[in-house]
């Protein structure tokens, strides 16, 4: 069985993430996805103990770094939606490197995006992580998500 899903589209990320996460001390494999309809189908057919998941990802995808065009902003919180809808009880945490979300009159900041999850999917949402490549903070608080997660 895989432990960990990461749901990513970046491969820059993918490889910042796996190093964060491989400083924990506790073993586990890890699957990796980039996009929303890989993440529903993995999701869907998986044990997993832990999602760590992208908010904006394509709608399809190739491979990592190789993605369709179409990006959905919140593909994140739809991943979590379906997770609810089929309930599955998986702890989630949430990666993002954009600090605002949505155009013109439905912006919300990434702490009120936080605040939302919490409030729609608090069954089995654990946290966001705001990633930051010129900042090692990100880092802190995945492991400590990771560890929390783990029973570390």
């Amino acid at each position: 069985m895989t432990d960990v899903l990461i749901v990513e589209d970046s491969p820059t990320k993918v490889l910042a993430i796996r190093a964060a996460i491989a400083e924990v001390d506790v073993k586990f494999s890890v699957d990796l996805v980039g996009s929303y309809k890989e993440a529903v189908k993995t999701i869907k057919r998986s044990s997993y103990k832990m999602v760590i998941l992208d908010m904006t990802m394509p709608i399809f995808s190739k491979g990592i770094g190789k993605n369709s065009s179409q990006l959905r902003a919140l593909a994140g919180r739809d991943v979590m939606a379906k997770m609810k809808y089929y309930d599955l009880d998986i702890p989630v945490v949430v990666i993002t490197q954009f600090d605002i979300f949505g155009r013109h009159g439905d912006v919300m900041a990434v702490s009120d995006l936080s605040n939302q999850l919490s409030n729609e999917y608090g069954d089995f949402y654990r946290g966001c992580v705001y990633y930051d490549e010129k900042n090692d903070l990100w880092k802190k608080k995945l492991k400590g998500l990771v560890e929390i997660i783990f029973d570390v």
